[in-house]
């Protein structure tokens, strides 16, 4: 009967009997879905059978016994599946295929894991998070003092380790001598260009110091703020230190207040000159007095 068979028939046959879909078969030949029923059809007249499972069963007997027939949702005729993946080997490659596909899934699904990983390690570990500010770097300093005879010693130590991490750390000391009156020195910091531009945005900045329990203020200075040719009468505040122990101070921009000589002026960022640090030291009687104060770890919001 198979001899009866057109060449397309003869085809169709073949791939029936490989159980490839009858839309996979159409589209292999280059022919309409309808087209392929036709011949399907008239194939089964010729062979005298009535269904794709009939039709291997009669031209090709399966001898695995696991076997079950299926209904293929795009025909409605019934297909013989091999349990073992038969079907699925001859339609998809068969199993090497299907190992080869696992495999580049698997793949796909360890990358994406992986650069997950990677971006999360990124923004978290290597990008410091933005709620810790801005460090502050300074690359100029200098000292200064209400008595010309009690000089400033200022020590700066770039690989400061402290509390195991390592900062630049600023510390003036010395001995303040004078008779009845409240006297102060200090310490200026000037910022890079970087730190210079945070510092007209911030709207706070924090620090932290090591002080011998003096109080203490801490000035920014802008090009408004000049009395006498001479940068004074700042915006500052003062700040509290406790002998031996370092503390960590925050500081509003907005608690800022302009105290002292001088005429009031607006506080404005873009005109800031530098950062300063002073301790204040108040005699009743003629006297001297040590002081000491460190700072580290300045940081702008």
């Amino acid at each position: 009967m198979k001899d009866n068979l057109t060449a397309q028939q003869q085809k169709i046959f073949e791939m029936l009997l490989n159980n490839i879909p009858p839309k996979e078969i159409a589209y292999n030949l280059h022919i309409t879905y309808n087209t392929l029923l036709y011949h399907q059809k008239q194939l089964y007249r010729k062979l005298d059978v009535h269904s794709v499972h009939e039709l291997i069963e009669k031209y090709a007997p399966v001898a695995n016994s696991e076997s079950a027939v299926i209904i293929a949702p795009e025909s409605g005729v019934t297909i013989q599946e091999d349990m073992t993946g038969g079907w699925l080997d001859k339609r998809f490659g068969g199993v090497e295929a299907r190992k080869k596909t696992l495999s580049v899934k698997w793949f796909v699904i360890f990358g994406g894991l992986l650069f997950t990983v990677v971006l999360l390690f990124i923004l978290f570990v290597i990008q410091k998070p933005t709620n810790e500010g801005h460090p502050a770097v300074f690359n100029r300093w200098n000292t200064w003092t209400d008595k010309e005879d009690s000089p400033v010693n200022i020590t700066v130590t770039p690989d400061d380790v402290i509390d195991g991490e390592h900062f630049t750390s600023y510390t003036m000391s010395g001995v303040l001598s004078g008779i009845k009156g409240w006297y102060t020195v200090g310490i200026a910091l000037y910022p890079v260009p970087l730190t210079h531009q945070a510092m007209k945005k911030m709207t706070s900045f924090s620090f932290r110091v090591l002080g011998d329990g003096k109080p203490c203020r801490v000035n920014i200075p802008t090009t408004d703020t000049v009395v006498y040719d001479r940068v004074m009468d700042h915006y500052l505040t003062m700040f509290p230190t406790v002998n031996g122990q370092i503390s960590t101070i925050t500081i509003n921009v907005d608690e800022l207040m302009q105290i002292g000589y001088g005429k009031q002026v607006p506080f404005i960022r873009d005109n800031i000159v530098s950062m300063e640090f002073a301790i204040g030291i108040e005699f009743f009687t003629e006297s001297s007095e040590p002081f000491s104060l460190k700072i580290w770890d300045i940081r702008i919001f």
